[in-house]
């Protein structure tokens, strides 16, 4: 679910974030050394974890992580119907084309 390019953050395999999971984000994000640093800087900074807690702060994070979870998978299927149609009208070209080659030969 949350792989970065260097570290691996959903380290027990759960689809979740842990308290734990988010202190290794909240960490790496703050020393600049996530592959998308500025991203979680931004995220970090929104949010004031002596205010809102520990647990508001992890629950903030969780929600964002499934917000762009839910957005990578609408993408993903956009791109998928894309292709679909891409692939059903290259067979509909091929099907013509042998349909006007099949006319030919009975002209």
């Amino acid at each position: 679910l949350t792989k970065f390019p260097r570290f691996k953050v959903d380290e027990d395999q759960d689809g979740k974030i842990s308290i734990r999971e988010f202190f290794l984000i909240f960490r790496l994000a703050a020393q600049n050394q996530l592959g998308c640093s500025e991203v979680f800087q931004i995220l970090a900074d929104s949010v004031d974890v002596s205010k809102e807690g520990v647990l508001g702060a992890a629950n903030f994070f969780q929600a964002k992580i499934e917000e762009q979870t839910k957005l990578s998978r609408f993408e993903q299927e956009m791109k998928e119907e894309q292709e679909e149609r891409k692939r059903l009208e290259e067979e509909k070209k091929a099907r013509r084309e042998k349909f006007l080659q099949n006319k030919s030969i009975f002209q």
